[in-house]
Parts: C-alpha cells; sequence; structure tokens
C-alpha cells in the first residue's frame, strides 16, 4: 500500500489518526470539505456590483463583482506569505486552494478594483470600500489571569474567558449598536474572532469603527488594570457587563483558576484594593492556604470595613467593580478592529499547529464549546473517508450555525432589494 498517496490515506482512516496537519490531509481537505459556496454566499452577500446603484441577487444570475474586489492572501509553506489575490466565482477560490494549498487564508477588504490588479494602477487609486468590522480576542492576553495554562495552550477552564467576552461583546454589539449578523468564530488555537456583516458595518470608515472599538475597549490587561477608572454611575453599557460577569467572578477567578493561593497572583490582587484594605488583609491572607479560604478573608475583611463606615456601602462597591473588570472584561486587539484594510484569518482554516478547523460557534451557547474535542482535520478526513454520501458528520454543527448566519445575511439582502424596487417603482413617472 502506498501511504503516501492521498487517496490512500482517506480510505484508511487508522493510519491518519493520529496525524493533525499534513500537506497531503490539506489538499483532500481543500478539495472534499472546505465549503466553498457558502464562503461566496458570506462574501458575496447574495450581491453583484453597486453599477447604477442596483442591487442584484446572485439567485438572478449575474456575476459577483463584490466577491471579485474582495482581497485574500495565502500563507504558504515556509511561511510564503502572498497578498492581493481575488476570485471570480467558488470554483476559481477552490482551484486556487487545492494547488496551492495554503497553510493560512486570510480575508481582507473589498477594492474598488480587483485586488490583483493594484500593480497596474495609481496606487492612490486603489482603495478599499467595505469590510466587516472584526474583533479579536487571543487567550495570551489574560495570561496574567489565569493558572490552569500559559501562552498557545487553552483549557476548558480558561476558556471560560473567552466565554465572558463573547458574550459581553456580542450583547454590545447587538444592544448598543443594533447589529444583528454576527458570525463567531475559533480561531483554531488560542483565540476568537468576531465579524460583524450588517452592511452599516461594512461601510464603516476607519474613524466610525476606531469609534466603536474605544466604546467597547477598556485597558484591563495592561498590568491588571491600574490604569482605568469607569466613574460613578457606572456608563449603562458597564453596568450591563458588570452585572454578567460579576456572577460569573468566584467561579472562575477564585475557583477554577485558584489564583489567590499563587503569592505572585495574590500581590497583584492585593495591589487593586484601597491600601487600608490591603493592609488589614495581607497577613490573615498568607496564613490561608486555598483561593476560597482567601477570597472568605476578603470579604470578610470588606464586611467589617463596611460596617465601620471605612469603605463604600455595597450597593456600589467600587473595589468589586475594579476586581471584576479588571478580570473578566473582554481584552480585545483595538488595533485589528479600527482598521478596514486589516486581514483576518478566515472561517474553515486549518491551524497548522493545531490541526483544528477554525469553526463558527454560536454565542448564546459559547460556555458549551468544548475547546478540547474541536474538529480537526485529521478526523475531517476520516469522515471522508467513511462517508457514503459525501456527507462529513464532524463538521455539521458548525456549518449549522454558519448557515444561520447566511440565511440571516440571505433575508437582509431580499428585503434590501425589495425597498430598491418599492423605490424605484414609486419614481417611476
Amino acid at each position: 500500500m502506498d501511504e503516501s498517496d492521498p487517496q490512500t490515506q482517506v480510505r484508511s482512516s487508522e493510519m491518519i489518526q493520529d496525524l493533525e496537519f499534513t500537506v497531503e490531509l490539506l489538499k483532500i481537505y481543500y478539495d472534499k470539505a472546505f465549503p466553498y459556496d457558502k464562503m461566496f454566499d458570506w462574501l458575496s452577500y447574495f450581491k453583484v456590483s453597486k453599477k447604477q446603484n442596483r442591487l442584484q441577487s446572485l439567485e438572478d444570475g449575474v456575476d459577483s463583482e463584490y466577491f471579485y474586489n474582495r482581497e485574500f492572501s495565502f500563507t504558504l509553506e515556509n511561511d510564503v506569505y502572498c497578498r492581493y489575490l481575488c476570485f471570480k466565482n467558488p470554483t476559481d477560490l477552490k482551484d486556487a486552494l487545492v494547488s496551492r494549498t495554503p497553510h493560512k487564508i486570510d480575508i481582507g477588504a473589498i477594492f474598488n478594483i480587483p485586488p490583483k490588479n493594484h500593480l497596474i494602477t495609481e496606487k492612490k487609486v486603489f482603495i478599499p470600500l467595505e469590510k466587516e468590522m472584526v474583533f479579536d480576542i487571543d487567550m495570551t492576553d489574560y495570561d496574567n489571569v489565569r493558572t490552569c495554562c500559559t501562552g498557545a495552550k487553552v483549557c476548558k477552564k480558561c476558556w471560560a474567558y473567552m466565554a465572558c467576552a463573547t458574550q459581553v461583546i456580542n450583547n454590545v454589539l447587538t444592544q448598543d449598536f443594533g447589529f444583528s449578523s454576527l458570525l463567531w468564530v475559533f480561531s483554531g488555537r488560542r483565540g476568537i474572532h468576531c465579524w460583524i456583516g450588517d452592511e452599516s458595518a461594512r461601510q464603516m470608515t476607519n474613524e466610525m469603527r476606531s469609534a466603536v472599538t474605544e466604546y467597547l475597549f477598556l485597558a484591563t490587561g495592561n498590568e491588571m488594570g491600574g490604569g482605568f477608572d469607569l466613574g460613578y454611575p457606572l456608563h449603562p453599557m458597564h453596568q450591563r457587563a458588570y452585572k454578567f460577569l460579576s456572577k460569573r467572578f468566584e467561579q472562575i477567578v477564585i475557583i477554577d483558576q485558584d489564583l489567590l493561593a499563587h503569592e505572585a497572583h495574590q500581590k497583584k490582587f492585593l495591589k487593586l484594593l484601597p491600601q487600608n484594605v490591603a493592609n488589614e488583609l495581607q497577613s490573615r491572607m498568607n496564613r490561608a492556604q486555598t483561593s476560597q479560604e482567601k477570597w472568605k478573608l476578603y470579604k470578610d475583611t470588606l464586611d467589617k470595613l463596611h460596617a465601620s463606615g471605612k469603605t463604600a456601602s455595597q450597593k456600589h462597591d467600587p473595589i468589586m467593580i475594579k476586581l471584576v473588570f479588571t478580570y473578566l472584561y473582554p481584552r480585545i486587539d483595538a488595533n485589528v478592529s479600527k482598521g478596514i484594510n486589516h486581514l483576518l484569518k478566515s472561517p474553515f482554516c486549518i491551524h497548522p499547529k493545531t490541526g483544528k478547523v477554525c469553526v463558527p460557534f454560536d454565542p448564546m451557547t459559547v460556555d458549551n464549546f468544548d475547546i478540547q474535542n474541536v474538529t480537526t482535520l485529521s478526523k475531517v478526513i476520516n469522515d471522508i473517508g467513511n462517508s457514503k454520501d459525501g456527507s462529513i458528520p464532524c463538521l455539521k454543527e458548525s456549518l449549522a450555525v454558519f448557515q444561520t448566519f447566511l440565511n440571516k445575511l440571505k433575508a437582509d439582502s431580499q428585503n434590501e432589494l425589495k425597498k430598491y424596487k418599492e423605490k424605484e417603482q414609486s419614481t417611476d413617472f
């Protein structure tokens, strides 16, 4: 048996169960599993062009200039980076992925011309017109508040930080800004991405993107949040975030991470407290062993100081507010969100370090997302080899989440087209 033959690898799933990432398996994935049609539906937004300000449906059989003007980049083997790629249709994209087998695919902006032509036009007239607003959260930004893992490693316990970030950001984007088409994607290793597909988000300028980013951003990860002051009363957005996060603080920070049981983390915790509270607490904390015991001492000390009038009332507890936001508030990469021309990893990529698929997930059930058992390249290849009808069971759930996102986009596109036709008819003399 020729084990180097890709088709042999598909048929013999037992042979590849321990292989997470190889070029041969990746080629099979791009040929058999990558969801080209769904990706095309997303990135074309069921529209073709804006010639004469007309928005037409792809179902009318018109080519998608909108998709063709979208920039892609490939990172090939040995970190060879290729920018300004563009594709006419799903088949064109598939041919490129199967033949070039990129280790990573990034998606960028929609330009006024096909990106491949950027060298034959003047730089000042090569202009990014639209792109989804995106958010990127990396687990390494939480290294100073987790003990279970460090660096690129992520487990169920520290995934709770990602779950908090997802739910807070999702709430702000939907409630405060009215966005409704959000795609949340696991990055394949240690982070999460959010793509806002609403047309109003895609058309935002860099200044508008910066304003949304600044609305959300707090410098909580900067040496344990020493540089932010929320003031009182809390902004309604911060009040909602605090109400949500405070219920999760003890379980995540005190129990799961057991932070106060570690001397370095205890010192950082005490620095966040007012000096009179820290002085009262430090020697007593040193005699306790577990994080829960130390936390109980903190609460007892605070109750004592509340009763004596030496700290604020419990109705407005600035200490607890600061602790909750320092440890649990989303730590976004602001630079990624502010620029229309920033590229971000595509959903359904395979992460070369882990072999995991960058799968979409439902923000409403993010607490149940199983970070330890995310679909891998080898699982996909096994399913391909065992499938009699072409289905890939291990991708079923993530494809369903993606399809729900696409259904919303399609409904929005149809409503937009309907409004345009009504407006056209009303002005038809």
